[in-house]
């Protein structure tokens, strides 16, 4: 059965507060609907909790695959940066925390699996279209206190 590509979800929200985005609706130069600013505002919300890029996977050693692996990750934001790319890469010791730490950003086991995979042919591995929780930016080296 085919995913539906949207869900009826009922919100109950404080009076005050749908008082507030009818005036933001109503406030906007261009007529825009109760739900799409419920939208925007939700989407908004996502883009301050994660950012979304590339992550980078290169396996260190594997031209020695009898030796525990050595990975070293970069992540390139998509948007804006003052620092025009990644600033530093993280490293991860062992399949298991490689494969740990790609489940710790919602891949599932099967798509890990995958990527390791391709890191043994390939040495290296671009995951597109990442979302970052921005808890996690630290290691590549954004700042959380500058806004990322």
């Amino acid at each position: 059965m085919p995913e539906k590509p949207e869900t009826i979800v009922n919100l109950r929200i404080p009076s005050q507060l749908l008082e507030k985005v009818d005036f933001a609706v109503k406030a906007r130069l261009l007529p825009t609907s109760r739900h799409a600013w419920i939208m925007e505002a939700i989407y908004r919300q996502f883009q301050n909790e994660a950012t979304e890029g590339t992550l980078d996977i290169f396996y260190e050693n594997h031209e020695e695959p009898r030796v525990t692996a050595k990975y070293s990750l970069r992540f390139l934001r998509y948007s804006a940066t003052p620092y025009g790319g990644p600033l530093k890469s993280m490293s991860l010791v062992g399949n298991d925390s490689l494969e740990e730490y790609l489940r710790g950003l919602g891949f599932n086991s099967g798509a890990a699996k995958e990527w390791m995979k391709a890191l043994k042919t390939r040495a290296s591995v671009s995951i597109n279209n990442v979302m970052m929780p921005t808890s996690l930016l630290g290691p590549f080296g954004f700042s959380l206190e500058a806004g990322c």
